[in-house]
């Protein structure tokens, strides 16, 4: 089967929040041929760069419904990042760049012109591509892919649903969220140490800004203030104490040194998160 090869360039790359979260991959289409194409129908499946199917789908959207002989053409490539997809490519990636592979399967027709009114040929099987192989590959650097999570509104702890709200209505933690929201900052780009490192800052600023002690020992004084008095507050407390020390495996001067890893990053951004949207909304 011949398959007509459709060279395309990616320009911009925008993303938009909630409920839709798309990732859109702005394309040039080049036309190589001397009449006007029509794109009657294209099927996209993108992938990861090693291999995992992110979306497939009609996903193409052109700007117009011709592109003339040896000119452009624009169109839009909208890639819905649900939480399985955006949770995929954050495994993979591990602080660093983001590759996208986009394989189309098109129809496309020549537009004929005719003394009464252009025509249609048969449609040929094309595909678009900017790397050869049907393939369109774009590279995102980590730096563009921490704004797109932004922009789309992506935590990458979907689990934790800190109520802000209510968080940043008590002075007492509002500097543990600031430090919290450095915490997954630091973790977007891939540096785990600091992420651990600035959790541990948060609990910190928790029990300095409650009590107006910088002195962890005053961690229970802390909770009470908070909770009230009770068998919650202490096991609490001591909840607190124990990510305390887990926490403190990222300091620099700690010996031997600990290696931390995404997972260690993970665990301490649930566990810290969990305790501040705890406190957020203490039991009555």
């Amino acid at each position: 089967m011949n398959i007509m090869s459709v060279p395309v360039t990616v320009g911009s790359v925008p993303a938009g929040p909630l409920p839709s979260r798309i990732l859109s991959l702005d394309l040039t289409i080049k036309n190589p041929s001397s009449l006007a194409i029509c794109v009657l129908d294209a099927a996209w499946r993108v992938e990861t760069g090693d291999g995992h199917i992110i979306a497939t789908g009609r996903l193409f959207r052109e700007a117009g419904p011709t592109i003339e002989g040896m000119q452009d053409g624009y169109a839009h490539l909208s890639i819905p990042m649900t939480p399985q997809a955006l949770s995929l490519i954050e495994e993979r990636r591990g602080g660093g760049d983001v590759v996208i592979h986009a394989f189309s399967s098109a129809l496309i027709a020549y537009v004929v012109p005719s003394t009464d009114r252009p025509i249609l040929s048969q449609p040929s099987y094309a595909q678009f591509d900017n790397r050869g192989q049907g393939l369109v590959e774009h590279l995102i650097p980590q730096s563009e892919w921490v704004k797109l999570l932004s922009a789309m509104q992506w935590s990458e702890l979907e689990l934790i649903e800190l109520p802000s709200r209510n968080l940043r209505a008590l002075p007492i933690v509002g500097r543990a969220i600031e430090r919290f929201e450095g915490a997954r900052d630091c973790y977007r780009r891939g540096l785990w140490a600091e992420a651990m490192a600035n959790c541990r800052r948060a609990i910190e600023a928790l029990v300095k800004e409650t009590t107006g002690e910088d002195d962890m020992g005053k961690s229970h004084a802390a909770i009470t203030q908070l909770v009230g008095e009770g068998p919650r507050a202490e096991a609490i407390d001591d909840l607190l104490l124990a990510l305390s020390s887990f926490l403190h495996l990222a300091r620099h001067e700690a010996q031997p040194p600990v290696e931390i890893t995404p997972t260690d990053a993970r665990l301490a951004l649930h566990l810290t998160g969990a305790i501040l949207a705890y406190l957020g909304e203490p039991p009555k």
